[in-house]
């Protein structure tokens, strides 16, 4: 028997364009608007490392020009360790050391997963799965018990469901290695955290 005060969770998806993909929502919350939060961002980090944004402008700065970026374009270079880039973390500046290697969209894909997760978390999702191209990721219980269902295909065009329970990451490769030149199969599992 539940009391007057408890508040439904209730599932809620979506899907919308963003980073040179579509991307895929699911969240348990107690209402739709915590959803916003999430495709807010993912407009801005669209925008940020899209072809006139951030990264555009840091390729082509003049060598030891800084650029001012966000602190989520600073996480992005700092986490791909890109090549020709040197960061300022405290003054949120960037600024081309040499020749530029930029992270490409698998690695801002996967990062984006990761932002948008913890931005519906703090939004006040109880929960969340969010797919950007091939990255996925889950935070909180999925309903059930088996994890949250990610739909994969494989290289071969094989279809595979992969279920993910709290924390974890999947991203998707093709042989070719757009994420690892190693993965056998369309995936690999990049982070995986015990639930």
């Amino acid at each position: 028997m539940s009391s007057d005060s408890e508040v439904p969770v209730i599932a809620f998806s979506t899907s919308a364009p963003g980073l040179g993909t579509r991307v895929s929502i699911r969240v348990l919350a107690e209402h739709a608007g915590a959803l916003e939060e999430g495709l807010l961002l993912l407009g801005e980090l669209t925008e940020r490392w899209g072809p006139d944004g951030e990264l555009a402008a840091l390729a082509a700065a003049p060598t030891l020009r800084p650029v001012a970026v966000s602190p989520e374009t600073l996480l992005l270079l700092s986490l791909s360790e890109a090549p020709g880039v040197g960061v300022g973390m405290e003054d949120q500046l960037a600024w081309r050391t040499g020749p530029v290697q930029l992270p490409g969209l698998p690695a801002q894909q996967a990062l984006a997963a990761d932002l948008l997760v913890e931005e519906l978390l703090d939004a006040g999702c109880l929960s969340a799965l969010v797919g950007v191209g091939g990255a996925w990721r889950a935070s909180g219980p999925a309903i059930g018990h088996a994890g949250w269902a990610v739909p994969l295909q494989d290289a071969d065009g094989g279809r595979h469901t992969v279920r993910l329970r709290d924390g974890g990451l999947v991203t998707v490769a093709r042989a070719s290695g757009a994420v690892s030149a190693t993965a056998p199969r369309a995936w690999q599992a990049w982070r995986a955290h015990a639930s």
